[in-house]
């Protein structure tokens, strides 16, 4: 906000916590004006104890906006265009997702679609997941749903490009899966060749990565005459495109024989050096995390420590009457210190922690000694009571002399 930057020269985007601060009270804001033609945008404390306050309207936040609008509306046509439907044969126009509920977007697909009233039956959050989840039931043998028939198509074309005898010739492109086309298909075109050939696959429009390229695969037939070779292409139902299989068929006297062929290559991936290396990160990444866990732990059983043995040793609790009186108060003081510590120190190491917890046990240990004393000696005393009434009654003087020495000791 040049304005906030203005008033008192310092720029909240260069601080990471303040951009959390203005980030989230974005989205909050957001929201607001889907719904209001004004919203108030205000951040406490925002940076250098300075506060953030003003307003926008609906008719800003859209101007500032107006940079997404084309790309709003390439997705509009697209997808019209994809369909292969004349606008004028739509007949109402249903709308889903959370960006749903912004007016400009509304106002954007309207246009599109002719002014035709958009259609909001559908619960706009959760209608992929029901449907995800709905598919997903089909595709089960635990779960009997509705017959419904799911066709996904892909939206990009698929083009191979094959090698012919000659390498220094240009390869042959042939669209083999054209645009639209369903998932979870196979073709098989059939090549005549003497020699192993190439077949390169490549989406019809450029990708982020490889221009677009999906594989190379080498069809490995023996050199020879040239012979009938039948390759399967196939789409997978999540959309990977794959050469399973090629079969050489030859003729000998009326009869044929198929071979199945080798076909080496595929699809491009990671390098296995770079695939073993993000491996390896991943592998630290989580010994990282786990180690922040241990230290949270750590630190959550001192603080458990302190907080625990300090209440116990309160005049009338557990440990109270087995702490000599002149102790208690320096004891906790020792642990108000230990506690003021912890509150200075909760990014140390995990060896830290489990030191100074080990210090902080070896003070109450004594006290918690006499408390487990004191709890044995009341079952022993009343184990030897039951004892000396059983013996009482004894023939003997000597042992009822001893048993009226030991019930005087106890008393």
């Amino acid at each position: 906000d040049l304005e906030f930057t203005t008033k008192h020269g310092c720029d909240p985007l260069e601080s990471k916590k303040a951009r959390f601060k203005l980030e989230d009270q974005v989205r909050k804001t957001k929201k607001t004006l889907s719904a209001n033609a004004q919203a108030g945008f205000s951040v406490l404390c925002l940076m250098n104890d300075e506060d953030l306050c003003t307003e926008i309207s609906r008719d800003q936040f859209e101007t500032l906006c107006e940079p997404l609008f084309p790309r709003v509306q390439a997705v509009l046509a697209s997808a019209t265009s994809c369909s292969g439907i004349p606008l004028e044969d739509i007949h109402f126009v249903e709308i889903i997702g959370g960006a749903s509920r912004i007016p400009w977007v509304q106002r954007l697909i309207q246009q599109h679609f002719n002014g035709q009233k958009l259609s909001t039956t559908l619960n706009a959050d959760e209608s992929v997941a029901r449907g995800c989840a709905l598919h997903a039931a089909q595709l089960s043998s635990v779960f009997k749903v509705r017959d419904f028939q799911v066709c996904d198509a892909s939206p990009i074309a698929i083009i191979v490009a094959v090698s012919g005898d000659d390498p220094s010739a240009p390869h042959a492109e042939l669209e083999i899966f054209p645009s639209g086309s369903f998932l979870g298909t196979e073709k098989i075109v059939t090549f005549y060749r003497c020699n192993p050939f190439t077949i390169n696959a490549r989406w019809s429009i450029a990708m982020p990565t490889k221009q677009g390229s999906i594989g190379t695969y080498v069809i490995e037939v023996p050199p020879g005459p040239a012979r009938r070779v039948k390759v399967r292409f196939a789409v997978s139902a999540d959309g990977i495109f794959a050469v399973p299989s090629a079969t050489m068929i030859e003729a000998s006297d009326g009869l044929s024989t198929r071979t199945p062929l080798t076909i080496s290559g595929g699809s491009f991936g990671l390098p296995e050096a770079l695939k073993a290396s993000w491996v390896a990160k991943e592998q630290q990444l989580q010994r990282d995390a786990e180690e922040l866990r241990d230290i949270a732990r750590t630190r959550n059983d001192l603080e458990s420590c302190i907080l625990t043995l300090r209440h116990r040793i309160a005049e009338g609790d557990k440990y109270g009457e087995f702490i000599d009186p002149e102790h208690r108060q320096p004891l906790t003081e020792r642990l108000n210190q230990a506690e003021e510590w912890l509150f200075d120190h909760m990014d140390e190491s995990k060896d830290t922690f489990l030191h100074k917890l080990a210090e902080i046990e070896s003070w109450g240990a004594p006290i918690k000694a006499r408390y487990d004393a004191a709890l044995e000696r009341s079952a022993a005393v009343a184990r030897l009571r039951s004892e000396l009434e059983l013996t009482g009654g004894h023939e003997s003087p000597d042992v009822v002399a001893k048993c009226i020495e030991i019930d005087t000791w106890l008393r």
